[in-house]
């Protein structure tokens, strides 16, 4: 039964609602609006005030280590992203105001406070646990709600916005917080493209479907209603995470340009294609899952290790034409799929090959720690093969181990043993001829 009197976020309408619990493993009351494409649970909306009793309760329990982890890996795209912000921050000089919606434990807001010690930084978090970690553990006070009555320099909204009742009335509560030049830095996950776990290793339709997102956009559909509630993008990158965008206010005559909709036939399609590709793989059929839906990172790669010994017959240059060459062309914004393709280059010790290509993955991570270590073996093993270059290379190694092991916590114990058996193959000054190194 589809939902009554439940408003679209992106066109208002309410009387057109379809399920779509067909293309899920199970029924969750899914359904898409048959004027615009949006995919949401209207059946499920609660009130306001009971999500937000799920979100300060049961939602997640206290940060771990493992939020420490991830927290880290997002500065790192945080600091990718927002650079030539902040360069010119500082340039100008300015103490800025910064909100953050949904600031979990406060790490970003702290990341902030340390680059900008006058910043005056604030935020929301439902979750409790949360927010007394915030403030016992970074000194960052959080609330349930932002303070809307500030003006900002900078509001960041970073995967909330899928999990927000009226997310377009929430957005443009923030708009209009936002100085006259302040700007929205605002990242959602996008589906029906890449079929993946959104930050998780994988894919699994249940989770792709978790009903924790109430809303489910498209790239379009997210940024027709960015329009609506009054913002311009100004930068964006649909690689490092999901996709994301830096925004400015927009002229409020432009907000009811013609909207950009999607056709709801056109997704239930791509709806049934990704359920039909996700059976094949759990059936093993990985071929068939990546001819049905090619944007499927981890089909490429189950698919290979389920080949590989047949590959191998063929040698690499063979693999490359008929295994990666296709897997690149298909998936060109997947991390993952460059991590595969240079790691295949390392088993047939082509390390030159699998430099540039984990060059390629940390443009799209940055700092990605995997990468590199990745290369860091690269340069070892090259160093193996080059007498003359022997010891820059293992330098090479280790530098690159020394620099992550200072950007990534979750990699630090094993960057040490790294480090200290490269130094173990550099000689000392007095073992090597005219005693440089």
């Amino acid at each position: 039964m589809a939902s009554k009197n439940f408003r679209c976020c992106i066109c208002d309408n309410t009387d057109k609602w379809q399920n779509v619990d067909e293309f899920r493993h199970d029924k969750k009351d899914m359904e898409i609006c048959g004027h615009c494409g949006f995919v949401s649970y209207g059946s499920l909306y609660k009130t306001e005030e009971e999500i937000k009793e799920y979100y300060r309760a049961e939602y997640r329990p206290a940060p771990g280590v493992g939020n420490l982890f991830s927290g880290q890996r997002k500065i790192h795209y945080h600091e990718f992203f927002l650079r030539s912000v902040f360069d010119k921050w500082k340039a100008d000089k300015i103490a800025p105001v910064v909100g953050e919606v949904g600031a979990a434990y406060g790490l970003v807001l702290k990341w902030v406070k340390n680059i900008f010690p006058e910043a005056e930084v604030g935020g929301s978090e439902m979750t409790l646990s949360y927010r007394r970690v915030a403030f016992h553990e970074n000194d960052i006070v959080l609330d349930e709600e932002i303070d809307l009555t500030k003006k900002y320099d900078l509001i960041i909204s970073y995967k909330v916005q899928e999990h927000l009742m009226d997310p377009d009335k929430k957005l443009r509560e923030m708009v209009l917080a936002l100085k006259d030049d302040g700007l929205m830095y605002i990242s959602v996950p996008c589906w029906f493209n890449t079929m993946y776990n959104f930050g998780a290793a994988g894919f699994t339709l249940s989770y792709y479907y978790d009903t924790n997102h109430i809303n489910v956009w498209t790239r379009p559909l997210f940024e027709t209603m960015m329009k609506k509630c009054g913002l311009e993008i100004v930068k964006e990158d649909h690689c490092v995470y999901d996709s994301t965008y830096l925004c400015k206010k927009r002229n409020d005559a432009t907000m009811n340009e013609k909207p950009v909709y999607e056709d709801p036939e056109e997704i239930k399609d791509r709806m049934r294609k990704i359920k039909e590709a996700s059976i094949a793989f759990d059936q093993r059929e990985y071929g068939k899952a990546i001819e049905i839906w090619p944007n499927y990172p981890s089909g490429w790669q189950a698919c290979y290790e389920n080949s590989r010994g047949e590959l191998h017959k063929k040698g690499f240059e063979e693999i490359i034409k008929e295994f990666v060459d296709p897997m690149l062309k298909a998936c060109p914004y997947s991390a993952t799929v460059f991590s595969i393709a240079a790691d295949i280059c390392m088993r047939y010790s082509k390390w030159d090959q699998a430099i540039e290509l984990h060059k390629k993955v940390l443009e799209m991570r940055p700092q990605c720690p995997h990468s590199l270590l990745s290369m860091g073996h690269c340069f070892r093993n090259l160093s193996a093969k080059s007498p003359d270059k022997k010891i820059e290379l293992l330098k090479q190694a280790r530098d690159l181990v020394r620099y992550t092991k200072e950007i990534s916590l979750q990699s630090r114990d094993e960057c040490i043993n790294w480090i200290y058996k490269d130094s173990s193959n550099i000689p000392l000054p007095t073992e090597v001829q005219g005693g440089q190194i």
